[in-house]
């Protein structure tokens, strides 16, 4: 185990390995990042659609409805 740190191929390998768990721990980091932002951003686009259709129903009700009342139907 300690040719790791005596010989220079040892070294040379020991920093290959480094480099390639830093390189998948900062893909891992990065992924993780993108997924929380792709989150936030489909909850503020929910957000946004929920305000526009409540804006849509709310908008003009009492019109809508007494222009159907006296059709004559029932439940």
């Amino acid at each position: 185990m300690t040719w790791f740190l005596t010989t220079r191929i040892g070294r040379l390998l020991s920093a290959a390995v480094v480099g390639v768990i830093a390189f998948l721990t900062f893909g891992a980091v990065k992924k993780k990042q993108g997924r929380a932002e792709a989150r936030a951003e489909a909850q503020e686009d929910d957000y946004e659609n929920a305000a526009d259709i409540r804006d849509r129903v709310g908008r003009n009700l009492d019109d809508r409805l007494r222009e159907y009342d006296d059709r004559g139907f029932r439940d």
